[in-house]
């Protein structure tokens, strides 16, 4: 894979003028590979150096993706504005106009992860070090000095800066993981507009938010950074990136989780300007947009919680399970549980109208139970059926959109039993593994996970219901009293 570089010196505005594009803000590799044909002036230490570059190869493919600046702002301008992100820079210290070397390395070193190469001649060594001590002690691990004295073989340069990437991928997370994470996090993205790109921006602002306080709704940013967490996190590209030696897939997942929630909190502090209009309401649109809010498809095998799932040996959805187990023990499942997971059952309220009906039944009266019920949150509990029964909407399953009941007292602790190539290794620490789709003995598939901010809030409604709270009942002459006296508050 090339590395990629990028180098801000003035000396390319010599050849820059002779072909006429010395107004561009940077160069790319094949601009300069022209410049080589062209008159350098005095500048032979910075054609040699290019030189040396553009004809490094490795298995007849280019080593190093070039980029050229003739000035400082160019390069900040292009960071900025263009995303461009480089591995290492080689910085020109001498300039025909002044700059403010501490003021643009300052910028460099606490917005990136690059290797700063200072590119000068032997007599400024002394004062550029002692700038580098006095200013930038805590970065003097990402910067060094390479000659730029006319007159002395630059040829073996590149060799140099090649050493210093494998030592730097050998010893620094960015630089060995920075290129595919940014990678990945772009496809995540992609993926997001893609979905949203589908639907008026007027709709989903609407279907989204509340009052609009804000420019663009929290609601639609906590959205899109959610969604950027999750794509992120549950990549297979993200494990086999991270994975240890070991394969412990339990640490790549905490990794995962780390960078991704640092993504999303990124996006939720996004300032993003609209003034959102009234906009006619469309029911197919609005399942749409909250079905992907609520739940998402993560593209690993890994059991989490949250998880919608469904027995593999059964024909049709007419019941899920929601995973209710932590995530804590999910990640040592037998060890932690000796194979249990627990579960609470989804009733498809299409095919299981009769079911429902009776259940509702058994705590309100029949004209209760078909009342019109108010659903604030995927967490409450409906106030027309009475008990605990959560509704579950919006389940995507092929192209249909279904809703499901979950009923938090109907919980089950299912046996899954470990893997006999696993049982065969005889150290517990190494036979225990994280629990996956993919083993045989998961007899379980998933068919969406429930995202955040929803899981959580679900999760606990399940288990303070559980758990029970309360007191015993005032009697009714208590009851009343009470009453009297609370209403003389307002008398």
């Amino acid at each position: 894979m090339a590395h990629t570089l990028c180098i801000i010196d003035d000396g390319f505005l010599g050849p820059a003028k002779t072909i006429g594009v010395e107004g561009h803000g940077h160069f790319c590799f094949a601009t300069i590979e022209i410049f080589l044909s062209e008159d350098w002036g005095l500048e032979t230490a910075l054609r040699d150096f290019c030189t040396a570059l553009i004809q490094d190869e490795e298995n007849g493919k280019k080593r190093w993706q070039l980029y050229a600046f003739s000035n400082p702002n160019f390069f900040l301008n292009a960071f900025k504005n263009e995303n461009l992100r480089t591995d290492i820079i080689v910085f020109d210290w001498e300039y025909p106009v002044t700059i403010d070397h501490v003021a643009f390395l300052r910028k460099i070193f606490e917005a990136t992860h690059s290797f700063i190469y200072i590119f000068s001649g032997a007599d400024k060594e002394v004062e550029i070090n002692q700038l580098l001590d006095d200013n930038f002690s805590q970065y003097r691990s990402r910067v060094a000095l390479l000659s730029k004295e006319n007159g002395v073989d630059h040829s073996a340069s590149h060799t140099t800066l090649l050493n210093k990437i494998i030592e730097m991928q050998t010893s620094n997370f960015s630089f060995k993981f920075g290129n595919e994470l940014r990678k990945i996090t772009t496809e995540s993205l992609d993926g997001i507009l893609h979905h949203l790109g589908k639907m008026d921006i007027e709709k989903v602002v609407s279907y989204l938010g509340k009052e609009h306080a804000e420019p663009l709704d929290h609601d639609l940013k906590e959205l899109i950074g959610i969604k950027m967490k999750d794509a992120f996190a549950e990549s297979k590209r993200i494990y086999e990136l991270l994975k240890t030696k070991k394969g412990a897939k339990e640490i790549t997942l905490e990794l995962a989780e780390f960078i991704s929630e640092k993504i999303k909190n990124s996006i939720i502090a996004w300032k993003a300007p609209h003034d959102a209009t009234p906009s006619l309401f469309d029911a197919e649109i609005m399942q749409e947009l909250w079905s992907y809010r609520l739940y998402h498809n993560p593209q690993d095998t890994v059991v989490r919680t949250g998880d919608i799932i469904k027995k593999k040996d059964v024909q049709g959805y007419d019941h899920l399970y929601f995973v209710l187990s932590p995530l804590c023990d999910l990640e040592r499942f037998w060890g932690k549980t000796h194979g249990y997971l627990n579960l609470v059952k989804l009733y498809n309220v299409d095919s299981c109208k009769a079911t429902l009906k009776s259940q509702g039944e058994l705590v309100k009266k029949a004209s209760d139970v078909k009342g019109k019920a108010k659903f604030n949150s995927i967490s409450n509990p409906i106030d027309a059926y009475g008990g605990d029964a959560v509704y579950i909407p919006f389940i995507k399953i092929g192209d249909a959109i279904v809703d499901y009941m979950l009923f938090p007292k109907e919980t089950e602790a299912v046996k899954i039993e470990l893997p006999a190539t696993r049982l065969a290794i005889t150290t517990v620490k190494d036979r225990d593994l994280c629990l996956d789709y993919s083993l045989e003995a998961v007899n379980y598939e998933r068919i969406a996970s429930i995202s955040e901010p929803f899981k959580s809030p679900l999760i606990e409604r399940v288990l303070s219901t559980l758990k029970g709270y309360g007191t015993p009942d005032y009697p009714l002459d208590l009851k009343n009293h009470i009453s009297d006296r609370y209403k003389g508050i307002f008398a």
